[in-house]
């Protein structure tokens, strides 16, 4: 018994010990919290009301330009006293805007005159005292019988014309200005100029002597604690421009304080409770420990021990209780919530589990689509991407992680996409749910969705790559384009081709018997151009049929060779072009013709040399594809270069980019169609002033 008081007392002297100890740390805290409080909120009242004062800076700002920028005021020519509609056009100009009123100079006859604007009464003003220093419109503050004015001022007029007249907008920087500037009541608004205090929000006669001296050397000066009419404060001294005072200028500084009263109220009330509360928890403790000790110390140190392997996560724990009682139902109630525990935790891992494998196979879906897909919250910002959409444009999941919409990388969310999408997070449904996007060299498809279900509303957009599809779908245009036209030059060709011949014959017959040699002459010129005919109606001919007969299969390496070598020195020599060539030496047979082979070779070749003014280069490659078991053969040169709405045109029959009688148009629709003839593809890219590529692929056979 008499360890068990021994132990009662040590506990007693631990208990108030931490009760004191605890009090003194929770009222110090309390303190520093508050303190912290008021500077925050003394900090924001500060900024608040200086971006408060210098937005009547800007408003004066914005009603002198609407005055400069009046054609009528600045082209109209008053009288010589003040003109009544100038003076209407002002006051109507400044109206509502909280300007007091407006002093009106006219600079000829250096006369001055008094508008009210919002003001109920005219002041006294010396109103000489306002003269504009400067050409432009501008603002300043002026000192006027220890009262603050803001002031803008403007000329309007021609000097020259003897019309001009300055126009001084002009508040009053009264209390009830400064009373406006803030709502809050513990906030106090001083300004001085040149270190002395000219208006406030309280009453001046409570302000220290000779404040703010020496406080106001910077431009932006806390003030931890200053007495004031009884109360303490905390300010901030900031300045705010500077003050025309006369001929001189003055340093303006507008200084803000917060009451600390209610602060100092709230911890003397919580550390008054803290301290009662303590002692009441102290006392009651004791009392409960002094009786309940003995009998609840063993049987509660047994709970913590089943606790503390509950908490280790073994759930199959018991205590077995041979005591009536509260004591004894207590320990019933822990078995039967141990039992409850091990069945729950049972239950919850089985449905997270489930939850788990639900969630795995949903984004299985989704990472499975081939289409990119994003998940947008209502703060436009991503919420999901699915593999796609990283595969798409090469990103890693990091890069676009809870980033805003606006800054996604991928290039393919623009302003108006950005738009669509609030939309249909403002409105529940897509106004346009389909559009279209060109990204480097890409097309791509997006669809809008909205995703409802959730605690906030969500869209999904759904990104496709239709870039293959789009040059598909160009392609089959262009075959069947150039299917009917060929039919049709071959109809064309056929029915051209008897009247010409019997044309040309004639004409040749004529030549032979005609003496006189300026009919010769002109019968020599109808024959050349019955020729040229002919040869265009040839060329028709060409693009029109192909001759199957040939055997297929060539080396095109070796087929090139042979060209390269027969006009490599003409070239050279003549045009001052260099020709290049880069073989693959694994190329296999291709299925084509050897003439034909040559034929699409010799017109590309001659397209890349006309295409060069000057000196130049072109150059040959070929490279056999393995994936696509075909050989490409390109021809690269470094010519004008094609602009890009021409390029879909260029293998239309007639169609040229030369400038004046050079080509028929015809080589580029027979090259198409000898490449398609076997089963080929034909590309072309080209950049202005760069340059052109074209490649064709053909299949081995």
């Amino acid at each position: 018994m008499r360890l068990f008081y021994k132990t009662l007392y040590l506990f007693i002297t631990i208990i108030i010990l931490l009760s004191v100890s605890t009090t003194v740390f929770i009222t110090q805290a309390i303190n520093e919290n508050q303190s912290i409080d008021a500077s925050r909120e003394l900090t924001r009242e500060a900024s608040a009301i200086y971006d408060a004062f210098n937005h009547w800076k800007l408003l004066l700002w914005r009603y002198i330009n609407l005055l400069a920028e009046d054609e009528q005021l600045n082209s109209a020519e008053y009288a010589e006293s003040f003109d009544d509609q100038l003076i209407s056009r002002i006051q109507r100009t400044a109206s509502r805007s909280g300007i007091d009123y407006a002093v009106i100079h006219r600079i000829a006859s250096n006369e001055n005159l008094q508008v009210p604007i919002e003001a109920a009464e005219q002041p006294f003003l010396d109103i000489e005292v306002f003269k504009n220093r400067k050409e432009h419109p501008y603002i300043e503050i002026i000192k006027l019988h220890n009262t603050l004015y803001f002031t803008g001022i403007v000329r309007l007029g021609s000097a020259e014309a003897g019309t001009a007249v300055d126009v001084f907008l002009i508040k009053m920087i009264d209390r009830p200005l400064l009373e406006r500037l803030t709502s809050n009541q513990r906030i106090k608004v001083l300004l001085a100029s040149a270190s002395e205090v000219v208006e406030g929000t309280m009453d001046l006669e409570s302000i220290p002597p000779h404040f703010p001296n020496g406080r106001v050397e910077h431009a932006y000066t806390p003030v931890e604690q200053v007495e004031m009419g009884g109360q303490n404060f905390r300010g901030i001294i900031q300045h705010s421009g500077t003050v025309a005072a006369g001929e001189d200028t003055e340093m303006l500084t507008l200084m803000v304080f917060l009451s600390l009263s209610d602060y100092e109220s709230q911890v003397q009330i919580i550390n008054q409770a803290i301290l009662t509360i303590a002692l009441i928890a102290a006392l009651v403790t004791i009392i409960l420990s002094s009786i309940f000790s003995k009998n609840l110390t063993y049987p509660i140190h047994r709970v913590v021990q089943s606790m503390q392997k509950i908490k280790s996560g073994d759930y199959q724990v018991s205590i077995a209780s041979h005591h009536r009682g509260e004591i004894g139902d207590l320990l019933d109630g822990f078995n039967e919530m141990t039992a409850q525990l091990a069945l729950d935790k049972q239950t919850r891992e089985e449905n997270l589990q489930q939850i788990m494998r639900l969630k795995v196979y949903n984004e299985d879906i989704i990472d499975a689509m081939p289409e990119g897909l994003i998940v947008v919250d209502k703060d436009l910002k991503v919420e999901k991407v699915n593999h796609a959409y990283l595969k798409m444009f090469s990103l890693a999941q990091d890069d676009v992680a809870k980033v805003a919409l606006d800054t996604l990388p991928g290039e393919v969310i623009d302003a108006a996409l950005v738009s669509e999408i609030r939309y249909v997070l403002s409105n529940g449904k897509a106004r346009k749910s389909t559009c279209k996007r060109a990204v480097a060299g890409r097309t791509y498809e997006l669809n809008l969705y909205p995703l409802t279900g959730q605690e906030d509303l969500h869209c999904i957009v759904v990104i496709e790559d239709i870039s293959e599809r789009i040059a598909y779908e160009q392609k089959i245009f262009q075959a069947e384009r150039l299917a009917s036209i060929s039919l049709m030059t071959a109809g064309m060709a056929h029915e051209i081709n008897n009247p010409l011949s019997s044309i040309l014959s004639n004409t040749q017959n004529l030549i032979h018997t005609e003496a006189d040699l300026q009919r010769k002459e002109t019968l020599n010129l109808i024959e050349m151009e019955t020729k040229r005919i002919a040869r265009i109606v040839r060329g028709l001919l060409d693009f029109s049929t192909t001759d199957g007969s040939e055997t297929v299969g060539v080396q095109v390496n070796e087929t090139i060779g042979e060209i390269t070598r027969l006009i490599g020195y003409s070239l050279q020599k003549e045009h001052q072009i260099i020709l290049r060539t880069d073989f693959d030496a694994s190329c296999p047979l291709v299925a084509i013709s050897g003439d034909e082979l040559k034929q699409v070779i010799l017109n590309l070749v001659r397209n890349a040399m006309q295409s060069i003014s000057g000196s130049g280069t072109v150059s040959i490659a070929t490279r056999y594809l393995s994936r696509s078991e075909s050989v490409e053969v390109s021809i690269t040169d470094d010519g004008s270069g094609i602009e890009a709405h021409r390029i879909q045109r260029i293998f239309d029959p007639f169609y040229t980019t030369k400038q004046g009688d050079v080509g028929s148009g015809l080589g580029l629709s027979v090259v198409y169609g000898i490449v398609k003839k076997y089963k080929g593809e034909i590309s072309v890219s080209s950049t202005v002033g760069e340059g052109t590529r074209i490649a064709f692929q053909l299949p081995i056979v």
